[in-house]
């Protein structure tokens, strides 16, 4: 676990403490607080007050600032960050934070940077830059798991000779066992996880099932995956796809189920005909505001 807080953008690294790198920063707002909220008002006619309605959030802007010192390298470092903080505007880009003992991941826009001079011929300058990020949430690393199909395994006890009552001889081949087709999956964020799910086949031509152990919600394929292909299902934006072609209509159920903040839940990789050497991946990325 780092001590030291740490910004990342594009491939440099910005420290919160004095000699850790090249680059520091004295300022970092919009990180820890929550993002501007936004809710939908409707007065009440001839009454008081308005119709409640859900809060949304808005999104998330991240500022920063620093201040950099090197006679020596003065002109370098100052081409660095310019070609680091140049716009992109066609997409989004992961700004690294690592403060308080997390390391975190937001899709951000740089939206200004500005170096200062206040002390040019001494190799003294600062800078300040602001990110939007469309997604408010933060993200921990992915978290992945996996499974085959539930099938029964195992030890065999055969009866040799009873006296009537019980068995007074047998052969024990061991304890008899089962792939039980569940995985844990966890969610150490804050907010609600959608995870995403990788079958790489084959399938039986019946398809499958996904099922939560605890809610009873289930996503059933209806189609048939070729040992030398892979379904990607993801809860988070609904896309069903084989080898990156749409496959949404085999998805016949679409009971979506999420991992609740700070929790756990097991999900059931279920053949709906005879087993196969299918496996199912569960990738859950934890989200927190």
């Amino acid at each position: 676990m780092s001590s030291t807080t740490s910004i990342t953008w594009r491939g440099v690294t910005f420290y919160g403490t004095s000699g850790a790198g090249r680059y520091t920063f004295a300022t970092l707002e919009g990180w820890e607080d929550l993002p501007d909220a936004r809710q939908e008002e409707y007065d009440r006619p001839s009454q008081h007050g308005m119709f409640d309605a859900d809060v949304y959030s808005g999104a998330r802007r991240v500022l920063a600032s620093g201040r950099c010192s090197s006679p020596a390298e003065r002109d370098v470092m100052l081409a660095e960050l310019k070609a680091a903080f140049s716009l992109t505007p066609t997409t989004t880009l992961p700004l690294v934070i690592d403060h308080a003992g997390k390391v975190l991941t937001v899709g951000a826009r740089l939206l200004r940077f500005k170096p200062t001079s206040p002390a040019w011929g001494s190799g003294f300058w600062g800078w300040a830059a602001e990110w939007i990020c469309p997604d408010p949430l933060r993200y921990a690393a992915p978290v992945v798991t996996w499974t085959p199909f539930a099938q029964m395994l195992g030890g065999l006890e055969f009866d040799l000779f009873t006296d009537g009552v019980v068995d007074t001889g047998f052969l024990e081949f061991g304890d008899p066992g089962a792939i039980t087709g569940l995985v844990a999956v966890s969610n150490s964020g804050s907010a609600q996880a959608w995870p995403v799910f990788t079958v790489a086949g084959p399938t039986p031509p019946e398809g499958f099932d996904l099922v939560d152990s605890v809610t009873g919600s289930r996503l059933r394929y209806t189609g048939v995956i070729p040992s030398s292909s892979t379904l990607t299902i993801d809860s988070a934006t609904g896309l069903v796809t084989l080898d990156g072609v749409d496959r949404k209509p085999y998805l016949t159920i679409r009971e979506w189920f999420s991992i609740a903040p700070d929790s756990s839940a097991s999900i059931l990789f279920s053949p709906r005909g005879g087993p196969t050497s299918a496996v199912l991946t569960v990738t859950v990325t934890p989200p927190s505001w």
